[in-house]
């Protein structure tokens, strides 16, 4: 039997860059994205391609590992009414002996001419200690935001000596391991690394956006539900951080590049604005100027700090002025 891959799937146009990533080879790529950018089709499709074109072990882990069964080995594409798995794994490309375990939710494709396999399995990063002794080429960490990180740990290296691949697809979940991986993959050559908000993909509406706004605010409260929704669809990391007052328009700078690390001008005046505090923290943001536009350059907060202590300079904003200015 002859088999096409992808089986009747193409990359939506915003999903190309990453798919060309990873038909040119690429072994890390790291996406952040919102809700319904068809994250796991592009995963799972790749995985499809790879299994053929190398030999090998191949997992798609989630958080844990009963959501997979739900995710992804049971879960139907309302579209088509074809389970994904069979859409991006079609029973041609299976073993016609075992090659299709439910209990283990795993597939073995045929063998080649060789007599040689791949197997795909759906795993989870809460049981990642069960996988010793198991050599993979290729695994997706869906959902890496909610994952275990030492499932990482675990698998990293396995991945480097074998030259395999890894994809780490994600919506926020706040500052954590996630974001620090998307940090490096964007700033590492030959890692994939991209953030794409609904403003990017345009896959919803003026209006369903809205809907999806009330109905959150109406679960959750009118503040808590657009951190949600910014989180979910705009992908913000600082949204819903409670107390996060300013976190729409970090994440606006952001999606636009503009937080970035900068050589500031020394020849030029450096100013600075505060907020004095003795109980809280007096914080102090130190700027230039440069046309219309403001560069923030540097910024501190501490508290139980005095104007200015000569006998305590550690404690004295005085001193920390100067100190700033002597190092920049």
């Amino acid at each position: 039997m002859n088999i096409t891959l992808p089986n009747n799937w193409h990359p939506r146009p915003y999903q190309v860059p990453l798919w060309n990533y990873l038909c040119a080879g690429g072994k890390r790529a790291v996406v952040c994205a919102h809700r319904r950018w068809g994250k796991d089709d592009v995963s799972l499709n790749h995985t499809a391609c790879a299994m053929l074109e190398r030999r090998a072990n191949y997992g798609h882990m989630l958080p844990e590992y009963e959501q997979g069964r739900k995710a992804i080995w049971d879960a139907v594409n309302p579209k088509t009414g074809i389970r994904r798995i069979d859409e991006a794994f079609p029973v041609g490309m299976r073993n016609p002996s075992g090659g299709t375990d439910k209990q283990a939710m795993k597939i073995v494709t045929q063998p080649d001419g060789n007599g040689r396999v791949s197997t795909w399995q759906v795993l989870g990063s809460d049981n990642y200690n069960s996988l010793m002794g198991t050599s993979y080429a290729g695994i997706v960490k869906s959902e890496e935001a909610l994952s275990d990180p030492s499932a990482w740990a675990y698998l990293s290296p396995i991945l480097r000596e074998n030259d395999g691949w890894a994809m780490f697809i994600s919506t926020p979940r706040g500052h954590n391991h996630f974001e620090r991986l998307l940090k490096t993959a964007m700033s590492t050559e030959g890692w994939y690394g991209e953030i794409s908000s609904v403003e990017k993909t345009n896959v919803f509406t003026t209006d369903e956006l809205q809907m999806e706004l009330v109905q959150l605010q109406d679960l959750h409260g009118n503040t808590f539900g657009k951190s949600l929704w910014l989180q979910e669809y705009f992908c913000s990391f600082d949204a819903a951080i409670p107390g996060s007052f300013w976190a729409e328009s970090l994440d606006a700078l952001q999606l636009r590049g503009a937080i970035c690390t900068f050589e500031h001008d020394r020849a030029k005046p450096v100013f600075t604005v505060g907020d004095l505090g003795r109980t809280d923290d007096t914080a102090i943001w130190f700027y230039q100027i440069e046309g219309d536009q403001l560069d923030i350059v540097d910024y501190w907060a501490g508290n139980g700090c005095e104007i200015y202590d000569p006998l305590n300079p550690d404690r004295s904003i005085c001193h920390l002025l100067l100190m700033k200015a002597a190092q920049h």
